[in-house]
């Protein structure tokens, strides 16, 4: 709206090699014009990544999102979390998600009125034995629902939800593309990809990772004229 772009960045900020993740808005020469720390916004110090569990990738904010009245949604992955901080103040207006999220990806909004998530299901203490889903809160971060999905990605997923109603998600792990109907009951779509290599550090490891997709989005406008 206001003809800036918003990206995600992370940088060394303390000790044992400790990380924060930056908000920032550029114009488009690529002037900052403004940032906040995602670290400070929720626990209010940017270096509180060296005495935590998680290390360097302590954060792992891997969604950004933007609210009509600009504030901005954020996805805090390693914590379970969904944010949502105040713009221009950079203050957090409310931190939740936890009891239902696991490991989540790509947080976005959609009709102006439900926050959908694509929801990993991993519980840390169990990684890799959950249930992957959708789910969906209202815009104070309050639970909505949540549909499984019938497998299991521990890392990576999007989910989109179409002009038609239907839901346009990922196996993230296991390479496959979807479309689901509105209620989730059938599958429209589904693409499955086969390669050797994808990711270079999982490259000759014979890992089935190496199939794995992030992201998935659907395009309404043709690439080439």
């Amino acid at each position: 709206k206001r003809g800036t772009y918003f990206l995600i960045m992370q940088k060394v900020v303390g000790p044992n090699n400790s990380r924060d993740d930056i908000v920032y808005e550029i114009d488009s020469n690529g002037n900052v014009l403004w940032k906040v720390s995602i670290n400070t916004l929720i626990f209010g110090r940017e270096d509180g990544a060296q005495d935590l569990a998680w290390g360097e990738n302590w954060m792992h904010t891997n969604s950004l999102a933007e609210f009509s009245n600009g504030d901005l949604l954020v996805s805090a992955r390693n914590h379970n979390d969904l944010v949502r901080g105040s713009y221009p103040e950079g203050k957090i207006v409310w931190k939740k998600g936890s009891e239902h999220l696991g490991l989540q990806h790509h947080a976005s909004i959609v009709n102006n009125d439900m926050i959908i998530v694509y929801n990993n299901g991993i519980d840390i203490g169990d990684y890799g034995g959950s249930e992957t889903g959708i789910a969906a809160f209202n815009l104070d971060g309050d639970f909505l629902w949540e549909k499984k999905l019938g497998f299991t990605s521990d890392g990576y997923g999007s989910v989109e939800l179409l002009d038609n109603g239907n839901w346009l998600t990922i196996d993230g792990k296991g390479g496959r593309i979807l479309e689901y109907s509105s209620d989730f009951n059938e599958i429209y779509f589904e693409l499955e990809f086969n390669r050797e290599v994808y990711l270079w550090w999982h490259s000759g490891s014979g890992d089935s990772s190496s199939n794995s997709l992030y992201r998935a989005q659907s395009v309404k406008e043709p690439f080439f004229h």
